[in-house]
């Protein structure tokens, strides 16, 4: 799945998010100008994170409107995602905020309707730290998009290391098909 290239818009996209790269730093939420994803824009959202594992959406794109059925603003990112990816896609989301890396990943509708999609998340710095706190994100689907669930399967998952003080290093991929558990509460 991670040698196929990416959807026009989410390269679009992603070309620009690099260009903002720095050697020594990830780039600033401020420095992202609409005009320079303009053709993608409608594919373009932004989260901002609230938690370690979770974000809630500040710009939501035509597309992801379109396919939540509702404007995303304001909404946790996981409200996109069904309940047995929710645990899956907050530690994508851990790992792009905190590592810092790029994230490419493979949705399906949670009905299996034909509604097959890819996404990526670029990390953003907000802080005054030079700390990842929110996400460039881009979402496209392939083909016709039929009737959806309004809720995504999380497929596979492609991770990038982001070294700021080189070129991004080789991907490092992690296929999340299958469920898992994990423990959430620990009390004696």
């Amino acid at each position: 799945m991670g040698q196929s290239p990416l959807p026009g818009p989410l390269r679009d996209i992603q070309t620009y998010w690099e260009s903002l790269c720095r050697l020594d730093r990830l780039p600033a939420r401020a420095e992202v100008d609409p005009a320079g994803i303009e053709r993608a824009l409608s594919h373009a959202f932004v989260l901002e994170r609230i938690a370690p594992s979770v974000a809630r959406v500040r710009v939501g794109g035509q597309v992801l409107n379109t396919f939540l059925g509702t404007a995303a603003r304001g909404l946790p990112f996981s409200f996109g995602f069904g309940m047995t990816s929710r645990a899956l896609m907050g530690d994508v989301l851990k790992d792009v905020f905190d590592a810092p890396v790029t994230a490419r990943l493979w949705l399906e509708d949670e009905s299996k309707a034909p509604c097959p999609c890819e996404m990526i998340l670029l990390p953003l710095a907000g802080g005054r730290d030079g700390a990842a706190t929110r996400i460039l994100g881009g979402l496209a689907f392939g083909g016709e998009q039929g009737p959806c669930s309004h809720r995504w399967r999380l497929i596979n998952s492609e991770r990038r290391a982001i070294n700021t003080s080189q070129a991004p290093l080789a991907a490092c991929t992690e296929a999340t098909h299958v469920p898992h558990l994990r423990l959430v509460v620990n009390r004696p």
